[in-house]
């Protein structure tokens, strides 16, 4: 499997769901000589009230069904590109040119396991990528919350808690100062301090602005208010550049 994966929480109708997908893929998935798409239901047999697998035994087992079908569809044989977790299964999706017949049997396989449970198979063509683009791929929303969850981890891997309230910065570009102004409108509530910049013309987007709040920097806490500026920003032809804090450790 490629270690380039990205994945994500979200609502799939009201149910919560975690996606994960092949990013090193999407670049090249129209050319891989795979003309099927082959999706893995796999049911839980211990699942929590959300959904998702209820305890590490779960979690082993899922693991090594997916080992198994990586293993069984690999090389010239398919390319395993992503898992949707919700509703008390897991569902593995697979480009391949295995038949659906011995997809069938893979299923099969699985549920004659003692520690198996329901398999559920999708077998079709799909040149267009569909279930890739449109199952897995994240929306404008869903990379917002790729990349505050980006940023969590890369604050806890260097010793943050995560737990003290801090001064967070965010950084907005756009092209015209009546433009800036039109999101400010929309977003300045939510902030303590505003400070506007116009930086040199070769440096993109003239028009910045610096908005400062305090909070603490976990996703939890973070992801609404970077929703709301990505999409101001974007509603406004401008730019959202993320944010940044310092590191809290003590």
């Amino acid at each position: 499997m490629t270690e380039n994966w990205e994945g994500y929480p979200c609502l799939l109708g009201e149910r919560l769901a975690h996606i994960a997908f092949d990013y090193d893929v999407h670049a090249r998935i129209r050319d891989l000589p795979l003309p099927y798409f082959a999706g893995f239901r796999v049911e839980f047999l211990d699942a929590d009230d959300r959904g998702m697998p209820g305890s590490d035994a779960e979690l082993a087992r899922l693991e090594a069904v997916e080992q198994f079908l990586t293993r069984s569809i690999a090389g010239d044989d398919g390319r395993l590109v992503g898992r949707i977790t919700s509703g008390g299964a897991r569902v593995y999706l697979f480009y391949t040119r295995l038949d659906q017949d011995t997809c069938h049997e893979l299923g099969h396989r699985i549920t004659q396991d003692p520690r198996g449970s329901g398999v559920m198979l999708v077998h079709k063509e799909d040149p267009k990528r569909r279930h890739y683009w449109d199952d897995l791929y994240p929306s404008d929303d869903d990379w917002q919350v790729i990349k505050d969850l980006r940023t969590e981890r890369a604050l806890v891997e260097r010793g943050d808690t995560l737990q003290q309230a801090r001064e967070i910065e965010h950084l907005a570009h756009f092209d015209t100062e009546a433009r800036r102004a039109a999101f400010l409108d929309k977003v300045r509530p939510a902030f303590d301090v505003i400070d506007l910049a116009v930086l040199p013309s070769d440096a993109g987007p003239r028009y910045a602005a610096r908005l400062r709040h305090t909070s603490r920097p976990d996703y939890r806490s973070m992801n609404a208010t970077t929703l709301l500026l990505a999409r101001s920003a974007a509603a406004n032809g401008g730019h959202y550049a993320g944010w940044e804090t310092t590191l809290c450790t003590g």
